[in-house]
């Protein structure tokens, strides 16, 4: 749950360009520092974060799949605009 926790952190603060501290993370989680290390090192294995300059950044891996997410949602919302103005397919 910890690391859902550090995960949400670093996504609701995805537009900051800076490498988050574990420190950081823990005090935001609110828990101990060594829990935020076991969980960091465990979310950088299975790359969702990565290191970089001695902090923690959402992975490549977490950032083109959002815009995969996104890229698919506005063609869907285009579609639905495109139904409202010619009507459903048939």
């Amino acid at each position: 749950m910890t690391a859902l926790s550090l995960l949400y952190h670093m996504l609701t603060g995805a537009d900051r360009v800076s490498p988050w501290k574990a420190e950081e993370l823990a005090q935001k989680a609110g828990v101990p520092l060594s829990t935020a290390y076991r969980n960091l090192r465990y979310l950088t294995r299975k790359k969702i974060v990565t290191r970089v300059n001695g902090g923690y950044m959402l992975s490549r891996l977490v950032l083109e799949t959002g815009a995969r997410y996104q890229s698919a949602f506005a063609r869907l919302e285009i579609t639905k605009e495109q139904e409202k103005i010619y009507g459903a397919a048939k």
